[in-house]
């Protein structure tokens, strides 16, 4: 009996090795599995946070797109005032530079017939000098007739009082 107790021994002994093996064999395979449940757990979190950047970027881009086409728009609206600006510019330069020309040509005859009028003015002062200085020379020589036809009258007329003196 000794060799059937040995055998069984052996046999317990082997089951319980089996036993052993088995359990640490779960439970390494129970780690693994909950590890590769926790690795697919955050798979599923990446993807869905993959999939929530995607929709964000998607979302971002046509934004970016309607905000390009937006700012398409104001340039192009942008450049169209500019060149409305530009036409309204050129336009008043055009204004700008025929009312220098009229102004120009206005102060050119404003100044000529000012000239006309100091000539005419100096001219008529030249006149009025020359007709004052003859009048001045004309009352001297009516004062001089005058005092020449004094003396005359005086010289006339003692002949002619005593004539008549005489005669009555």
């Amino acid at each position: 009996m000794d060799t059937k107790e040995v055998l069984r021994r052996k046999l317990h002994q082997a089951t319980k090795e089996k036993l052993d093996v088995t359990a640490e064999y779960n439970e390494e395979l129970s780690k693994y599995l909950s590890q590769i449940a926790k690795l697919r757990a955050e798979v599923e979190k990446g993807e869905a946070i993959r999939q929530s950047l995607e929709y964000d970027l998607a979302v971002a881009r046509k934004e970016v797109g309607l905000e390009r086409c937006s700012a398409e728009d104001k340039l192009c609206e942008a450049n169209k005032q500019i060149e409305q600006l530009r036409a309204t510019i050129t336009a008043f330069q055009q204004k700008l530079n025929e009312t220098e020309r009229a102004f120009h040509a206005s102060q050119q005859h404003w100044d000529d017939k000012q000239q006309r009028l100091l000539n005419d003015i100096t001219e008529k002062d030249l006149i009025i000098k020359s007709c004052n200085s003859e009048y001045e020379l004309l009352l001297k020589e009516r004062t001089k007739l005058e005092n020449v036809l004094k003396g005359n009258a005086a010289c006339c007329y003692s002949p002619l009082q005593h004539i008549l003196n005489t005669s009555r």
